[in-house]
């Protein structure tokens, strides 16, 4: 038997509307009994060329996001990085390859 089979102890929620949805969320957020603790999230992507949809861009761009988690508010503070792409490898400022 695997770990999870053991521990899992969880249940299902049905409905047919998406207030049912919306209320079987909520319910299960209220039962959290434990910090969530912030993750940051995020992945890197090239642009398509506008003048020439079959070339990308050289440039690369990587968003990072770290949802505020427990604030009175809803926020997700982050960041957006530009690397430079050469000879398919992303590059950092420095001409090294970013990893």
């Amino acid at each position: 038997m695997l770990d999870g089979e053991l521990k899992g102890e969880g249940g299902w929620y049905s409905g047919n509307r998406s207030e049912d949805v919306v209320n079987s969320i909520n319910a299960f957020i209220s039962q959290i009994t434990t910090d969530i603790p912030e993750v940051v999230t995020g992945q890197p992507f090239i642009p398509v060329n506008p003048l020439n949809p079959l070339r990308y861009m050289d440039d690369a761009y990587y968003g990072t996001f770290t949802p505020k988690v427990g604030s009175s508010y809803r926020f997700w503070a982050g960041d957006m990085n530009k690397y430079l792409v050469k000879n398919q490898k992303i590059l950092g400022k420095d001409g090294n390859p970013f990893v």
